[in-house]
């Protein structure tokens, strides 16, 4: 006989979602329940929204900083090689200095910056083509 009680596995988790999962939200009617760790993690990771992507054709972006997040990380992806430059007003590059992709490519930068109780905004400048921005925040 096991010594281990197995419940039913849920597959969708909802922001009133309790842990133990005996109220598994959404409507549901309570009841004892376990969840996968994937599908847990998964969950917790779109709900943080650590990531966001922007595609940018024009050669000037503006990019704002939520309130009380920290970017930490940029990458850029473009078809085209091309150079650009990234500042706190438009037209500076405090923060990437000759940014250079190359085509087809990736490129990654660290920036450590602060949204603060407002937010705050960064530019893009020189950028060229189709280009998929990623901001990395916490």
């Amino acid at each position: 006989m096991s010594k281990v009680h197995t419940f039913p596995l849920i597959t969708t988790l909802y922001p009133d979602t309790r842990l133990p999962l005996q109220y598994v939200g959404g409507g549901n009617d309570p009841a004892a329940s376990q969840v996968e760790l994937d599908v847990l993690r998964q969950y917790i990771q779109d709900e943080l929204q650590l990531s966001e992507t922007m595609s940018v054709s024009a050669s000037t972006y503006t990019y704002n900083i939520p309130a009380g997040r920290w970017l930490v990380g940029i990458a850029v992806e473009s078809a085209s090689a091309q150079t650009f430059k990234c500042g706190l007003s438009a037209g500076t590059d405090e923060l990437i200095y000759e940014g250079i992709v190359g085509a087809g490519s990736v490129a990654t930068f660290g920036v450590l910056l602060y949204g603060g109780t407002s937010g705050d905004t960064i530019y893009f400048s020189a950028l060229s083509g189709s280009t998929l921005i990623t901001f990395l925040l916490l």
